[in-house]
């Protein structure tokens, strides 16, 4: 007997609290990238955020060094990103030989990745948070051309902040609804 959550298959086990962790350093990341963007005029703003934005790189980089148990990928996400890096390679050879400027490419790229997160959001209920990643990618992706490249920073952030709090709300407000939810 499959169980759907408003016409979504809910069959992957439910995420927990802290999985709003990456979700939030996203967020912060694209936070640290609008303010370079801002004080890119300024040398030492904008050689405090480059510290920051490296600093906050740490976090992540100790997360990987962590010694984990190793579980295998599954084959439909193997398969989608596969297939995904294969379009967005032959999307970008072919805009080059077309003539178009790498921003229009790179913003095609984006609103391809966006599509790609759409559908796998409504795939399975508690993947429904990627909806806020497509958001941000397709914001990002077709504002990307249209945008001057001094403010090219302040757009990545902007989107970057926009998708990642979208998908954190999203997953906080399927946590509260969970059966058994521990969230106030």
């Amino acid at each position: 007997m499959s169980v759907t959550k408003f016409g979504i298959p809910d069959t992957l086990p439910p995420r927990e609290l802290r999985d709003l962790r990456g979700f939030l350093w996203f967020g912060g990341c694209g936070f640290l990238l609008c303010l370079q963007g801002a004080f890119s005029g300024l040398p030492a703003g904008q050689w405090l955020v480059a510290t920051l934005l490296a600093l906050w790189t740490i976090l992540p980089l100790r997360e990987l060094l962590k010694p984990r148990k190793r579980q295998p990928i599954d084959a439909q996400y193997r398969n989608c990103v596969l297939v995904v890096l294969v379009f967005c390679a032959g999307f970008a050879v072919w805009g080059r030989y077309l003539g178009l400027s790498w921003l229009a490419v790179l913003g095609g790229l984006f609103v391809i990745d966006a599509f790609a997160n759409a559908l796998a959001a409504v795939t399975e209920w508690w993947r429904l948070s990627l909806v806020g990643h497509a958001v941000g990618l397709g914001t990002c992706g077709f504002a990307f051309p249209f945008v001057d490249q001094n403010m090219l920073g302040v757009l990545l952030g902007a989107s970057l902040l926009l998708g990642s709090g979208t998908s954190a709300a999203i997953l906080y407000w399927q946590l509260r609804r969970a059966p058994g939810a521990a969230i106030a």
